[in-house]
């Protein structure tokens, strides 16, 4: 993808490390003004704790966010590594985290933030997730606040989400029936 694309081949690190320094649980009010604030201006203080380079990272990769392609790409790498880190789970709340600030700086641009909530509804489909069922419910509990952070809006990417989710449910319902249905 690297070679046909304006993202790096060491994007997958790059979110790796992101997710690692991004310990802060919940960014402090006004510390998304504070980030954009620091991003705009020249100086370059280093003396800035490492969760505050991760959001600052996290600020880019949302301004990188701004076409529904990019967007496929960098939100699928983060939640691989979230898979592979287990950050999903509601004991670490990390994925959740990262998504609420990365929605909320999507929100307040103006780009694609519903979009993020349809591409983590897909997510149930990949081939990490779909045969492992406590990672599935860590990611639709992330899901469930995702979506209520989200705008109250209609669009095409909510009204796709919600058909997805309709049919995970549905094969949930399914394989419940058959597993009673063997007496499992």
């Amino acid at each position: 993808m690297g070679e046909h694309s304006h993202i790096s081949m060491d994007f997958d690190a790059i979110i790796s490390v992101t997710l690692e320094n991004y310990v802060d649980i919940y960014p402090k009010p006004g510390s998304l003004k504070e980030d954009k604030q620091y991003y705009k201006s020249q100086g370059h203080d280093t003396n800035k704790s490492p969760s505050y380079w991760s959001r600052v990272c996290l600020l880019n990769i949302a301004k990188l966010a701004t076409v529904g392609s990019t967007m496929r790409r960098v939100i699928e790498t983060l939640f691989q590594c979230s898979d592979a880190e287990n950050h999903w789970s509601t004991e670490k709340r990390l994925a959740c985290n990262v998504l609420m600030y990365l929605q909320s700086l999507l929100q307040e641009s103006g780009d694609n933030s519903h979009l993020l909530l349809h591409i983590l509804v897909k997510h149930l489909d990949h081939k990490n997730v779909v045969k492992q069922p406590r990672l599935q419910t860590d990611i639709v509990n992330v899901t469930t606040q995702i979506a209520q952070g989200a705008k109250q809006q209609a669009s095409v990417a909510i009204t796709g989400a919600i058909s997805d989710l309709i049919k995970h449910l549905r094969k949930c319902l399914q394989f419940k029936l058959r597993y009673r249905a063997l007496g499992l």
